[in-house]
């Protein structure tokens, strides 16, 4: 390894910034496949993080632990045959290989380009993929007998749209289910080892109908999955090798995936991803004869299913595991990363982060006690889209959605109760400017306002029917509402009478509303659609269009004063939803960025101040950021911040990286990599660094491609953050 240290003694700009420290981030992932060994203790997991980066849990425990593992690659399939042998396979025909339980993969060739799907093995060396998807091609089958040394083309047929699950009994027996060219169930059966294949008939048609999972227990018994808009969702079971499939049961949902632990126990996950959504899983004990169902907690994609000894686990969005202990009967969370969606401080101590209520991992907030050291579950809180304390005691949670409810509580988050706010519009925000005046706003012009702390809620109308994305109040009686869509109709409204009455404002740019902060009735901001940011200091009498930022959404502003204040931009999806968090220090006119997201889709919803010094702010992949201006005293001469750790260039990176860090005083200096498990990789730098500006150039050559964090430690100062080998 090569390190070369490069001190300088310059002076650098004279900054009032402190730095945005990473407090918690994970993997947010939709899970596509799971695998678990009969042992009931070794289970894996993946989902894809962004284009050529794949996160896979792992656990040894059953589930009491999951830790988290990196691919270079973007894969959807996984299979083990032991704690240490496995494969991942996914887009562009990519297979990986592991002897080692998943610390370190090794490519292997597969002889195409297209995307695989499923892999089953029946040993560690003989195995099957499938894949092909939308591309106007045969059902794609591949074989290995060398444990993937080698790969043969098994594909067959022509009349193809997907081959989505494969399944073997044996080196024999065989099936592939999957949709035609004309977007029909297809299931194909194998009694040769997958040399030929025969169609067997499938006893449901629908538009848009496919087979999605298969399992066999013995080469005559077995069920199939199916995906579907509109055939009630049937679950397809045979006694003679599919030479006659029966629907065996419906769920009403519309995509489903099957886990059969024996003959009698079969477990079947289903999901509703039309309105309303409803994520169940339905057991049957006795082979199919009579089948129970249980609701999860939760409204996401599921893709993933297992059924060991009395245990079923499932796989769903934003990395939520799932396991229940009593063959479906109760649930528990076993892992998430959630979409964190909003933080409210309470005091300097005690604080509040949700998740969501309709979108996000349902229901689920943490909680910190001591001014953000430590994070729990809140067991006590209903959770929701929104958390909004006006006093210690007095706070609420949205519950987003067409049938909107908040949770209100009087006694600090002990106890909560429901009130609904209306059925109809979507309800997307709250805002409170006492313990018993609010409102909430959404969809279509929605505007509600309480006078009894959320219990009861009354119409008000805006005089708009856009959307309502933006409210803010800086007494009872005065307030403004923001929003648009409906082609960038954005509009800002003022009212100075509670809400009865409103008047509509010129904003600076026609740009849909996001966010809006008021310092008192004449000063305020306002941001929203393509980097617009505006201002007021005449209560919205006229607003002027501040600086641009270089992204398309700000969706969130957060002003401590008349200069200095923060905003969280993204970009769209289809430029990566990356987020990014700007400062700046006079007034709007201009920003500079401070913090940027490291995974597709990292966006920060929401920044807080916890007091006049610190700063908390939350986002996608379980996103917590906490800003915490300089200590010490600056000079005109030594304008250094005490240590600044800027971020690893290049981010990712192939080959070899710089780490630049800054402190004022020389200092004893560790900085360290670890990987994604906290295992130590590398001791980059460990003595003594005199004061001023340092770089440490580093070799990625020795090293797994995937996740890493590097810490930095100086003084009682420790600041970390991550970075991305590439091969």
């Amino acid at each position: 390894m090569k390190i070369v240290i490069l001190i300088s003694l310059i002076s650098v700009p004279c900054f009032a910034q402190g730095s945005w420290e990473l407090m918690q981030q994970s993997s947010s992932v939709t899970l596509m496949d799971m695998c678990t060994l009969p042992d009931g203790e070794h289970c894996w997991t993946l989902g894809t993080v962004e284009e050529n980066l794949t996160t896979v849990f792992r656990t040894a425990d059953g589930g009491a632990n999951w830790e988290e593992l990196t691919v270079s690659a973007s894969l959807r399939a996984i299979h083990f045959t032991s704690p240490d042998s496995g494969w991942a396979a996914g887009s562009g025909g990519k297979i990986f290989a592991t002897t080692d339980g998943g610390d370190s993969w090794s490519s292997q060739s597969s002889g195409t380009s297209r995307v695989l799907v499923s892999i089953h093995f029946i040993n560690h060396l003989e195995g099957w993929i499938c894949g092909g998807w939308s591309d106007g091609s045969s059902y794609l089958v591949l074989h290995t007998a060398d444990g993937g040394v080698t790969w043969e083309n098994q594909s067959f047929g022509s009349n193809a749209y997907s081959c989505e699950d494969i399944w073997f009994t044996d080196s024999m027996n065989g099936w592939v289910g999957g949709r035609t060219s004309t977007l029909a169930p297809q299931i194909y059966h194998t009694d040769d080892g997958g040399v030929t294949w025969v169609s067997q008939t499938v006893p449901f048609s629908a538009a848009n109908a496919g087979i999605c999972g298969i399992d066999f227990v013995t080469p005559d018994i077995g069920w199939a999955a199916t995906t579907c808009l509109n055939a009630g969702g049937p679950i397809l079971y045979t006694e003679d090798g599919g030479d006659n499939w029966v629907v065996q049961t419906t769920s009403n949902l519309h995509y489903h995936r099957v886990a059969a632990r024996d003959e009698n126990n079969v477990a079947v996950v289903g999901v509703a991803i039309l309105s309303p959504s409803q994520v169940k899983v339905m057991v049957t004990s006795d082979g199919g004869d009579s089948w129970s169902s249980t609701v999860l907690p939760l409204n996401d994609y599921t893709y993933a299913i297992q059924y060991i000894n009395n245990d079923i686990w499932t796989g769903s969005n934003y990395s939520q595991i799932l396991n229940s202990p009593d063959n479906g009967t109760t649930w528990e969370w076993q892992h998430r990363s959630p979409c964190w969606k909003s933080v409210n401080w309470v005091d300097d101590l005690t604080g509040r982060i949700t998740s969501g209520s309709n979108a996000g991992t349902d229901g689920y907030s943490i909680i910190s006690g001591d001014g953000g050291t430590t994070w729990e579950p809140d067991a006590d809180s209903p959770g929701g889209a929104q958390c909004f304390f006006t006093d210690t005691d007095t706070g609420w949670m949205l519950w987003e959605g067409n049938s909107s409810r908040v949770w209100r509580t009087t006694d600090g988050g002990v106890n909560w109760t429901q009130h609904y706010i209306t059925s109809g519009p979507w309800i997307g925000g709250i805002f409170f400017a006492s313990a018993d005046s609010g409102w909430a706003f959404g969809s279509n012009g929605a505007l509600r306002f309480t006078s009894n702390g959320g219990v009861n809620w009354t119409s008000q109308s805006l005089g708009t029917t856009n959307y309502v994305a933006a409210v803010h109040f800086v007494d009872t009686s005065e307030g403004w509402a923001g929003g648009g869509y409906a082609g960038g109709n954005g509009f800002i409204h003022h009212t100075t009478n509670g809400g009865a009455t409103w008047t509509s404002q010129s904003p600076a740019t026609t740009s849909h509303i996001l966010s809006m902060c008021f310092l008192n009735d004449q000063e305020g901001w306002a941001s929203g659609c393509s980097g617009s940011t505006q201002r007021t200091t005449d209560g919205g009498a006229s607003w002027q269009q501040t600086g641009t930022i270089p992204h398309e959404y700000v969706g969130t502003i957060l002003m401590i004063n008349s200069n200095t204040g923060w905003a969280a931009a993204y970009d769209p999806m289809n430029q990566g939803g990356k987020g990014f968090i700007y400062r700046t220090d006079n007034g709007a006119a201009t920003w500079t960025l401070e913090w940027s997201g490291t995974f597709y889709k990292n966006s920060i919803s929401d920044i807080a101040a916890l007091n006049d010094s610190t700063l908390w702010a939350c986002g996608y992949h379980a996103t917590v950021l906490r800003y915490i201006p300089p200590t010490g005293i600056e000079t005109e001469t030594t304008p250094l911040r005490d240590v600044v750790l800027h971020r690893v260039e290049p981010n990712p990176f192939s080959s070899s990286a710089v780490i630049r860090f800054e402190i004022a005083h020389g200092s004893h200096v560790r900085l360290d990599l670890f990987d994604t498990c906290g295992r130590l990789v590398k001791t980059l730098i460990n003595g003594w660094v005199d004061a001023g500006e340092h770089q440490t150039l580093f070799s990625g050559q020795d090293l797994t491609p995937g996740m890493y964090f590097y810490r930095l430690q100086t003084g009682e100062s420790v600041l970390t953050d991550k970075c991305i080998l590439l091969r």
